[in-house]
């Protein structure tokens, strides 16, 4: 350990927890600094185990030209970040085995709730039956998917 210190140490550190473990508040600016040097940046899959909570949200579009608008996914992302939360897009394949598949590692991987477009709508009885919540997105315009 560059900092010195037990993995324990770092671990409370970088999550700023210091129930039952002291660590004096120079340690502590050590250890973000090295992490801060070597470029750290906090698994937030893991951090969610941990916490028990989730913070993926998925947007399902069917394939390019079947009613999906692109075009609000560079709006959506910053909005989510700003709210803790990151952006999963999964465009189904036009099977539909592979399509359940692709949602079923959506919903596996801990989705707080899913955006779904007007033609990835045959997922919605899976995402329902997993009682993740589920938003219908209105069919992108004519001419501009």
């Amino acid at each position: 350990m560059a900092a010195g210190v037990s993995p324990t140490a770092v671990s409370y550190a970088l999550r700023g927890k210091s129930v039952g473990l002291s660590i004096p508040s120079e340690t502590r600016a050590r250890i973000i600094a090295i992490a801060r040097q070597g470029g750290y940046k906090p698994n937030r899959i893991a951090r969610d185990m941990v916490l028990g909570r989730q913070s993926t949200i998925g947007l399902v579009l069917a394939a390019a030209g079947a009613g999906t608008s692109v075009e609000a996914i560079p709006a959506l992302e910053p909005i989510l970040a700003a709210a803790g939360y990151r952006l999963v897009v999964v465009v189904l394949p036009s099977d539909p085995a592979s399509a359940r598949d692709r949602v079923t590692t959506l919903l596996h991987d801990g989705a707080a709730g899913i955006l779904c477009c007007p033609a990835a709508m045959p997922v919605t009885s899976q995402v329902v039956a997993a009682s993740c919540p589920v938003i219908h997105l209105p069919p992108a315009p004519p001419n501009r998917c």
